[in-house]
């Protein structure tokens, strides 16, 4: 296909560039890459973007996240899985399988996570609520109320950098 016929290719690159994430929930953009993935990984590549479409079936551009906003969503991340873990729930069930309460949130009430939270520059829950409002616009969850959100299948590149962690952990463990 040409590249000037490429369907919603503008509104496409200005999601992308922004650093959100395109997946099966937004079925019409999702639809326009996935039919023509080669073609848009060629026109983005000439404009010096790299399109990537993650194993879960989602689209992003490499490496156009924010600094400061992907070491935030980072730790709040962590945190969450290690929180998970300890309670002895099933990680992936937990993040993917249910509604998530902010106030039922560990972040801010347990000292050890705090301290993380703070080094992260969040140190309120009108902090932590912004934090999230920004991974809604990302494609990394959906708000379903003010206070609730559940998370969106972008969230795995969280989890994968997770399971990459521990990985290494464990290695260096047993070397």
């Amino acid at each position: 296909m040409r590249w000037k016929d490429l369907p919603q290719k503008r509104e496409l690159f200005e999601r992308l560039r922004s650093g959100r994430h395109i997946s099966m929930d937004e079925s019409e953009m999702y639809r326009a890459l996935s039919e023509h993935e080669d073609s848009f990984r060629d026109f983005f590549k000439s404009l010096g973007f790299s399109l990537i479409r993650h194993s879960r079936n989602f689209f992003y551009f490499e490496g156009t996240g924010s600094g400061t906003f992907s070491t935030r969503a980072a730790v709040f991340f962590f945190i969450l899985v290690e929180w998970l873990s300890d309670q002895g729930n099933s990680v992936t069930e937990s993040l993917f399988g249910q509604l998530t309460q902010v106030d039922k949130l560990p972040h801010l009430t347990r000292d050890r996570f705090r301290k993380y939270m703070l080094e992260a520059g969040i140190d309120s829950e009108d902090g932590l609520l912004t934090l999230l409002k920004r991974m809604d616009r990302l494609g990394f969850i959906h708000m379903e109320e003010e206070r609730a959100f559940v998370f969106k299948t972008p969230a795995y590149r969280f989890l994968d950098l997770c399971n990459e962690i521990k990985a290494e952990e464990t290695g260096e463990k047993n070397d």
